[in-house]
């Protein structure tokens, strides 16, 4: 009986020890393909904490990065127009004052007879100058006549240096050979443009400075400022510019704005400038900007002591185009000014921002 259960025993152990073995190698198999399995199965991508993270965990799951937005803006930027339409939104890049000009109306046309009796500008060294009469031209045309006896022994030449019509500066545009000897009547031409601007068309006082020049030898001379009252003057006469949108007071100058207007090639900035000092000045722009584009444009205006000046700032509509600005809404500037021959100091203004649109 014992040998019995002793053989059953050994064949029990010879059966199972092949069960054993291949369940081994079955479990050793299952682990290995559990190790070679990919792990973007098994493993879960964690939450990102920032915007940067999130991007890079983006990227490992693509293919390859997508287009940035550097890359867009860069092909934008070839457009010669992108970022300068200014029309809805005008800003400026100055630091200053916005103005406004108030309404007005434009000056009516009037006509007054001008006359006066002879007045002698200059009588020195054998050369007189004397205006004896007045006419009007065409369109803005005015005429002085002007007698002149050279008695001095040397050719002349007469330039004009200075013309003001009631202290307001006009462009001088004279100039005149006179021989020895010589006795000549000369018409002197000017521009009268103040009447459209602030509704002076009759002149009640005009004033003179000439040079003279001796051909000969280049000696040169100016004559003394020489007033002709006709017979509108009136020394209490004034002009009302309480419309206008001021940019610069001092104890020296003082400048503002009158009017805006777009013509058919340019911008135009009416000012008022005024010589309040003993010196000549000229006044120039600093800077300019169109609803806050830097312009190119130029202004060069000489005043004498006293005087006043109507000048236009023009802005060439060319520019404006190549800016792409359609309409013009703020229009900001920085003048300064210095004695007239003077190129080393310069005093600047303060800027100041004119709403036009």
């Amino acid at each position: 009986m014992k040998r019995f259960l002793s053989l059953l025993l050994t064949l029990g152990m010879l059966i199972s020890m092949p069960l054993c073995l291949a369940a081994c190698k079955s479990e050793e198999s299952s682990k290995k393909k559990k190790k070679n399995m990919s792990p973007k199965i098994t493993m879960t991508q964690p939450e990102p904490e920032t915007e940067s993270e999130s991007q890079t965990a983006v990227m490992t799951e693509t293919e390859g990065p997508a287009e940035t937005p550097k890359e867009t803006e860069s092909q934008e930027s070839k457009d010669p127009t992108f970022g300068k339409e200014t029309t809805e939104a005008p800003t400026s890049t100055m630091e200053g004052p916005v103005e406004t000009i108030g309404p007005h109306e434009a000056p009516e046309y009037s006509y007054q007879e001008v006359t006066f009796d002879p007045v002698e500008i200059s009588n020195r060294d054998g050369l007189t100058i004397t205006a004896t009469g007045y006419k009007i031209g065409m369109g803005t045309i005015r005429t002085l006549t002007l007698h002149i006896e050279n008695k001095s022994g040397h050719t002349v030449r007469i330039n004009s240096e200075m013309i003001a019509v009631e202290d307001f500066q006009l462009l001088p545009m004279y100039l005149i050979d006179v021989g020895d000897q010589a006795t000549v009547d000369e018409d002197y031409e000017f521009f009268l443009t103040l009447g459209d601007e602030i509704g002076l068309w009759n002149p009640g006082k005009i004033d003179l400075i000439f040079s003279v020049e001796y051909k000969d030898n280049g000696e040169r001379y100016f004559t003394q400022r020489a007033s002709i009252k006709t017979n509108l003057y009136d020394e209490n006469k004034t002009y009302d510019f309480s419309y206008a949108a001021p940019i610069f007071k001092n104890d020296d100058i003082s400048i503002s704005a009158l009017d805006y207007r777009m013509t058919d090639y340019n911008a135009e900035l009416v000012l008022l400038l005024e010589n309040n000092s003993e010196r000549t000045l000229r006044v120039e722009k600093e800077t300019v900007y169109v609803n806050g584009i830097d312009i190119l444009c130029t202004m060069i205006c000489t005043l004498e002591p006293g005087n006043k000046s109507v000048y236009t700032l023009d802005i060439s509509k060319t520019r404006l185009q190549d800016a792409a600005i359609k309409k013009v809404e703020t229009i900001s500037l920085q003048l300064y000014y210095a004695e007239k021959d003077d190129y080393k100091n310069k005093n600047l203004c303060d800027p100041v921002n004119i709403k036009v649109g």
